[in-house]
């Protein structure tokens, strides 16, 4: 489906000079390797980039989906405006997480920094589809709470989403639990990094009712200093914006800094 999306793309608007990809998971960046990812079976070390650039002859560029949702935010929202230092946090199936230092977007020399997903909140806790016991993702992330709610495998995120917007009383229990448990790790980022701000993004954070709201509170209760955790302007396409942001950046800086 992804390849005849992309032809379609490509033969309504040939004047495309380039593919850029977000991606979930772990990345080889150099490489364009996408490493692992929860959200299919079987993908491991896929190289996206030599696939696409093999099948559609166009340079191919590969992201992490938050600092592509952080490009896309800093560039657009107003209350972030000359900001150096920040993060953001998307919240959807999965929990990412990207980081601002010192203006610049960070980038880790390894392939699994920034997996704020993946840090155990729960000592021996849940099972979490990354091998550990406990993790936030277990808790927080939409796809945990759905475990958590029904072991059906077949129960989507969207059914999930539908009774928390109809106030089902368990399925709310379980996203006070969620945010709880972020709060606690939101307040520890603010704690560690003492960023301009943190932004909450994704799906969690723009359908479920008064969710960003539960998530401030339990920040508050575990961090005493003030602090500016913001609701993202959530736009579903802001990702994809950012991946192409990001390659423009790159095109413009090897322009710049040639040799001649």
């Amino acid at each position: 489906q992804l390849e005849q999306k992309t032809r379609v793309l490509l033969s309504e608007y040939p004047q495309i000079l380039t593919i850029n990809l977000s991606m979930q998971g772990t990345l080889d960046r150099n490489a364009g390797i996408s490493l692992h990812t929860n959200f299919f079976k079987n993908w491991t070390d896929v190289p996206l980039v030599k696939i696409f650039e093999k099948n559609f002859s166009v340079p191919t560029y590969l992201y992490h989906d938050p600092e592509c949702l952080l490009t896309y935010h800093l560039a657009n929202d107003p209350r972030l405006s000359g900001k150096m230092n920040g993060i953001i946090i998307r919240i959807d199936d999965g929990i990412g997480m990207a980081q601002l230092a010192n203006g610049t977007l960070y980038e880790p020399t390894g392939n699994t920094a920034c997996e704020l997903g993946h840090t155990v909140v729960v000592p021996d806790g849940l099972p979490c589809s990354c091998g550990k016991k406990g993790c936030l993702e277990a808790y927080s992330s939409l796809r945990g709470v759905k475990v958590l709610y029904s072991d059906d495998p077949d129960y989507s995120t969207e059914s999930l989403l539908l009774l928390l917007e109809n106030h089902d009383p368990k399925a709310e229990q379980l996203i006070h639990q969620a945010g709880l448990y972020l709060g606690l790790s939101i307040a520890n980022l603010f704690t560690l990094y003492n960023p301009d701000f943190i932004v909450l993004d994704g799906n969690s954070i723009a359908r479920i009712p008064n969710f960003y709201e539960q998530i401030q509170k339990s920040v508050q209760s575990f961090y005493q200093e003030p602090f500016h955790l913001l609701r993202a302007n959530f736009r579903s396409d802001a990702a994809a914006i950012g991946a192409a942001m990001l390659t423009n950046n790159k095109i413009l800086e090897n322009i710049l800094f040639e040799d001649n």
